[in-house]
């Protein structure tokens, strides 16, 4: 359930950016956003997943 769960997480990602060229500046927007902690010190659901995963596209970003 736990890995379906992160796959789940990730493709929602993957879809709600689209096929289009991301650049850095939208990536880093997306990072801070997951980085963060919201009132009651929690961070977003599976944000590990998200952030792993943009981390490393945002190496690949010229």
């Amino acid at each position: 359930m736990l890995k379906a769960n992160r796959k789940a997480v990730r493709r929602q990602l993957i879809d709600s950016l689209g096929k289009k060229e991301w650049k850095k500046g939208d990536i880093e927007k997306i990072l801070k956003v997951y980085r963060e902690k919201d009132a009651s010190g929690s961070r977003k659901e599976y944000c590990g997943v998200v952030i792993d995963y943009l981390t490393k596209k945002l190496r690949n970003t010229p």
